[in-house]
């Protein structure tokens, strides 16, 4: 059962150190830039789940947009 204090950044760095563990490096490298770009988004280095809200999620990828990504990458 899920520990429901647990953050998404702590649930999200579990899911990449899984994805090591099966020698799936590159999905763990795309996963660990995800986290650290939503997590410079928001400005905070422990991402609440309460923070993945439509609003910031719309928010963010109006943050990608302005920063030169494609909607591809978002």
């Amino acid at each position: 059962m899920k520990n429901i204090k647990e953050s998404f950044s702590e649930y999200a760095s579990k899911c990449i150190i899984n994805k090591e563990s099966q020698k799936r490096f590159s999905t763990a490298h795309l996963y660990r830039c995800a986290l650290s770009s939503f997590s410079r988004f928001l400005n905070k280095s422990d991402i609440p789940f309460s923070s993945l809200s439509r609003d910031n999620l719309v928010a963010y990828g109006l943050y990608l947009k302005s920063n030169g990504k494609h909607q591809n990458t978002i």
